[in-house]
């Protein structure tokens, strides 16, 4: 990168941020005496308790891994690119490298710019969707036949209108468009009772098609014919400086497996014969049929050759109890490759506790830096400082070290081929992470997923009018893909990356659970209208003159100039369940319009008042009596009047004030709860509901001032004691009276309020 650059001053920025940080978790460090320390160890210990009673060795999980996906499919279809350095992505953004070009340093995430000034040679080709998603789909119809959960009426399958082999539930999660985790569980215990016949499969993509067979002239020479991967004859030098080379692999099964000490030996990796495929003409390089084993080793290297079938793709595949293990172990053994961990928990913790921080999936860059500070840099040694490690993190980050140092994950989104092999949640049904504040749900049942996001990279652009078309655009997608899920938010996240590289985001929590587009697109461009706002606020600072015929001109306003937007909606919930949440509120939406609204008070009343301290005081208590129909009780201390006498006016119900106030205790001062309801002769049993008024002097709080308070009458058992019986509300201010027939009712009827 060139000195002076935006992407250079930016990445300094993050530097002298990050060492800032540093410096001051090492002082922090250097503070703590051991007993702190032993402390943090013993607080540590307990939550490795917990995990250690949910880990699980009984499920075979299969992580599958396409190799530089978005390139190998562009160089599939345009062989002439097979030997030069590609990327997919534009000059803002690049998307995936082959192999070749990662030699140079070319990475997904890299501005193409800087791309090519790492490999003047480069190639960069634009994103083309549709063919990636076609060839996904034909790798999920591959995998899918893996990992099928047989239903209860499996038999009667074909028999019920609508039900194909689509409807079957699958034990399988595609994490994107180039990776899919698996439950082999099942599969693997149906597929020790399969003949012969049924684990064969021929080199083609269906039953007639032309042979998946390399037929180069220089097949004759087989010393001649590499080998290795997708890429170049030379890409054998990049493996062998590579840390992804760090596998043990050799042509028996048994020796796949990982052994106890052997993590740190360095090998070559040898070819698989039966899937090798040529470096020419990426076709396979041996003909005939194929006949698997029953193994999990042997049930994974038949997915890859059946993957390569269907897509002339190759793929890396791990295999491990869970789904961390998995993933570890798929890119221990890229590109072309396969690896496995035992399912015990003697082989996990061997392979983890000299597994490099940062070969664990979410340990990047920042966090690498930050435990190599610290002097951490394998999973064992998480374990060894988990008391220092407990004082300078976060709850969460530490639960998250303590997890990967043991090789666990919580793989609950995973669906289980056989459920009886999950161990049962604790008594309290929660899990052991630690969560912060804003995964908090109020105890409301949303999904497993936290949120869903799009977001785009393009060219640097500051123009109003198409930076709000690109926000329509990201809420149309974003839209969509909540449709797809059947799930609505209500707490949406604009996500801007500057043309300096700075990162921003503004959230907004919205007034209901929504998907539709028009609602993100609005509430999107404001979020995104702001940002503009603050952008020319804050580089539009006038300097001031002393002469008044001097004339200073201020600093030009700056316009937002972005470079990437997104788009993020949280808090989700399904279609099915938001139309309850609202009902749920109903009470609540009643309690806040009776404590909102001005009261009707006499002159005397109001003249006291006015020579009284401002503040307002208002308290909730709730009260139920048995064993007659329960009443919630709400006495609520309102504000005081500051009219003066003779000007007092009854309010109108369509002007009843609903906005939140922030109200201030007044110290000595207690809730009156006197309240007097008027028993007439036309009144409404007790199976109505009835809200009354209630005005009272006796009993003045400590300062002699007089309080005023609202009674609701709620009875609770008003649906079962006498079910025909109408409600009756009656509005505290105007008394005006409504007949309504059920409580469903009671929603609409508060409108009339408003």
């Amino acid at each position: 990168m060139n000195e002076g650059s935006k992407f250079y001053e930016n990445e300094l920025r993050k530097e002298r941020l990050l060492q800032q940080q540093i410096s001051q978790k090492l002082e922090q460090i250097r503070s703590l005496k051991e007993d702190i320390i032993r402390s943090g160890e013993l607080e540590a210990d307990k939550l490795i308790q917990k995990f250690e009673r949910r880990r699980c060795f009984a499920r075979c999980v299969v992580h599958v891994d396409m190799d530089a996906f978005y390139a190998a499919v562009e160089i599939r279809d345009q062989p002439e690119l097979r030997f030069l350095p590609v990327a997919v992505g534009s000059n803002s953004m690049l998307s995936t490298s082959n192999y070749i070009a990662r030699r140079f340093g070319v990475r997904a995430g890299l501005p193409g710019f800087l791309g090519k000034k790492l490999c003047p040679n480069l190639h960069i080709i634009p994103l083309d969707f549709a063919r990636y998603t076609e060839a996904s789909r034909a790798v999920r119809a591959v995998l899918s036949q893996y990992a099928v959960i047989p239903s209860e009426n499996e038999a009667d399958l074909n028999d019920q209108p609508g039900q194909t082999e689509d409807s079957r539930r699958i034990a399988m999660v595609a994490a994107s468009l180039d990776e899919a985790y698996l439950d082999l569980t099942l599969h693997l215990a149906e597929r020790q009772s399969w003949p012969e016949e049924r684990r064969t499969f021929w080199p083609r993509p269906t039953t007639g098609a032309k042979m998946l067979v390399c037929r180069c002239s220089r097949n004759r020479n087989k010393k001649s014919h590499s080998t290795v991967s997708p890429g170049s004859s030379n890409y054998s030098d990049t493996l062998k400086s590579s840390e992804a080379d760090r596998t043990i692999v050799t042509t028996t099964e048994s020796s796949h497996t990982l052994d106890a000490g052997q993590q740190n030996v360095q090998l070559k990796k040898p070819v698989d014969l039966e899937l090798a495929v040529c470096d020419q003409c990426g076709y396979l390089l041996r003909s005939g049929r194929r006949v698997f084993g029953t193994s999990a080793w042997e049930a994974v290297r038949e997915i890859r050759f059946r993957v390569f079938c269907a897509t002339r793709l190759t793929c890396s595949a791990g295999i491990g109890p869970n789904t961390l293990i998995a993933k570890i172990a798929s890119d221990w053994s890229k590109p072309m490759g396969q690896f496995e961990v035992p399912r015990s928990r003697e082989a996990v913790n061997e392979f983890m506790v000299q597994m490099p921080v940062r070969k664990v999936p979410g340990i990047g860059h920042v966090s690498e830096r930050r435990l190599d500070a610290f002097g951490i840099h394998t999973c064992g040694e998480l374990l060894e400082k988990r008391g220092t490690l407990w004082h300078v993190s976060t709850r969460s980050a530490m639960s998250y070290y303590l997890r990967i140092a043991l090789g666990h994950s919580e793989d609950d989104w995973l669906p289980c081929s056989d459920p009886t092999l999950i161990p049962p949640l604790s008594k309290s049904g929660s899990h052991v992470l630690v969560m912060n504040d804003g995964d908090s749900n109020q105890g409301r049942p949303e999904l497993d997923r936290k949120s869903m996001s799009v977001e785009r990279t393009f060219h640097d652009c500051s123009d109003p009018k198409e930076l709000f078309e690109k926000c329509r655009q990201l809420a149309a997608m974003l839209s969509a893909d909540l449709k797809e899920e059947h799930v609505k938010g209500r707490h949406v996240t604009l996500k801007l990356k500057l043309d300096t590289f700075e990162n921003r985001s503004r959230s907004q929590t919205l007034p209901d659970y929504t998907n539709e587009p028009e609602v993100i697109a609005t509430f999107g461009i404001e979020l995104l209208r702001e940002e503009m706002t603050n952008e020319r606020s804050s580089h539009h600072s006038p300097v001031a003159s002393t002469s008044l015929l001097q004339m200073v001109d201020a600093k030009p306003t700056k316009s937002l100039t972005l470079r990437l937007m997104g788009l993020r909606m949280a808090s989700l919930m399904p279609v099915e369940m938001c139309p309850q949440i609202r009902q749920r509120s109903i009470e609540e939406a009643l309690t806040q319009i009776v404590a909102m609204q001005p009261v009707k008070l006499d002159a005397t009343q109001s003249k006291q008042t006015e020579d009284s301290t401002p503040e307002r005081t208002k308290s909730v208590k709730t009260r139920i009596s048995t064993p007659r129909p329960k009443l919630t009780r709400i006495s609520l201390t309102l504000p005081k009047s500051r009219k003066k006498p003779g000007k007092i006016s009854r309010p109108a119900c369509s002007k009843l004030n609903l906005r939140k106030r922030q109200c201030t205790p007044v110290k000595n001062q207690k809730t009156v709860q006197t309240p007097r309801l008027v028993r007439a002769g036309s009144e409404p049993s007790n199976g109505s509901l009835r809200w009354c008024l209630s005005t009272t002097q006796e009993n003045a709080t400590a300062d002699n001032r007089p309080s005023t308070s609202i009674v609701a009458l709620i009875p609770a058992t008003a649906s079962t004691s006498s079910p025909e019986a109408p409600l009756s509300i009656s509005c505290p201010v105007c008394e005006k009276q409504w007949q309504v027939q059920s409580e469903a009712e009671v929603s609409s009827r508060t409108n009339e309020f408003t």
